[in-house]
């Protein structure tokens, strides 16, 4: 069994966003965060900015906003889901939900299911130093899950999606507290046939 720990987690938000309307007092005033930011960078080669409060990131483009959180503990969904209610209007694409997980292979041997999948033997001398598996499943509840796994040498790193598309923020807001059950349901799904745990452990959900 692979043993990955959490990394961080992402709420990302896809649309046409005027990004002037983001400014600290409004994000505090919109609940989005409890106090204005600590930190605020602008981005010097493109339209948008990156602002600090606490343990969120959000990076703040026309074409997407983004909330990251490096606290397992911590929920990004709340945050975004402000965001959406308070900007009815926002001409929407989709919506989704990542969670990251990484660890550290204790020797150079392949992960089993990429010796199952394609073997060394198939490629001679030429062994390939990297290998990734993405695994896409069927929409449920108008969600799409997306798990993707990747080894570089002992160096292993894993994804986990949730995505729901629609044109109307205040839709997609009704939606956003499924996708942290939606990405729980996932890792239920491929922990086990992928020999993998992931910490801390997700929820036990069907899925």
């Amino acid at each position: 069994m692979t043993k990955l720990e959490f990394e961080a987690m992402s709420v990302v938000a896809v649309g046409s966003f005027n990004i002037y309307i983001f400014e600290p007092k409004w994000l505090v005033k919109q609940n989005v965060v409890s106090k204005e930011p600590d930190r605020f960078e602008l981005a010097l080669s493109r339209p948008g900015f990156r602002v600090t409060a606490g343990d969120l990131i959000l990076t703040i483009e026309p074409h997407r906003v983004e909330i990251r959180c490096e606290d397992a503990g911590r929920d990004c969904v709340p945050a975004m889901k402000q965001i959406l209610l308070s900007l009815p209007e926002t001409p929407m694409t989709a919506l989704g939900a990542n969670r990251h997980y990484s660890g550290r292979l204790e020797s150079d041997d392949d992960l089993p299911v990429f010796n199952k999948s394609v073997p060394d033997s198939l490629f001679g001398a030429c062994l390939p130093t990297s290998r990734a598996l993405t695994l896409k499943f069927p929409p449920s509840a108008r969600v799409v899950q997306e798990f993707s796994l990747e080894q570089d040498k002992r160096v292993v790193k894993a994804t986990a999606n949730a995505e729901t598309l629609d044109s109307d923020a205040s839709e997609l807001a009704e939606r956003i507290d499924s996708l942290p059950k939606a990405l729980d349901s996932l890792a239920t799904t491929v922990c086990d046939p992928l020999n993998l745990e992931l910490s801390p452990s997700p929820l036990k959900v069907a899925p």
